[in-house]
């Protein structure tokens, strides 16, 4: 997440305005780095997400997904239920939270 960051201040500083990452190049960086299998840089870029965008579903359901693929089942159930509440009908996270909850 620091090179992303260090990035946009450069361009913000470059541009003499802030430029900040959207919701979807956050959410995009975080899955290409879960596919790489380096899950702290993605739980890293998926919280920034959820700190610039408090109010995404999306940026919610994605620190879970990183989260549950750390095996942090704790913090994938707390922000699951975050991403259901801000929005009722994501069933994608209905079923995850379900799956998360069995013993």
């Amino acid at each position: 997440m620091q090179d992303i960051s260090k990035r946009f201040a450069k361009l913000s500083a470059e541009f003499g305005y802030v430029i900040s990452p959207s919701e979807d190049f956050l959410n995009s960086c975080g899955y290409y780095q879960m596919r790489l299998k380096h899950i702290d840089n993605a739980i890293g870029i998926f919280a920034e997400n959820v700190k610039q965008h408090p109010n995404s579903f999306n940026a919610y359901d994605s620190l879970g997904e990183a989260y549950m693929n750390a095996g942090n089942k704790q913090m994938a159930i707390r922000n699951y239920k975050k991403s259901i509440e801000l929005n009722p009908h994501n069933d994608g996270g209905k079923q995850m939270l379900k799956k998360l909850s069995k013993p």
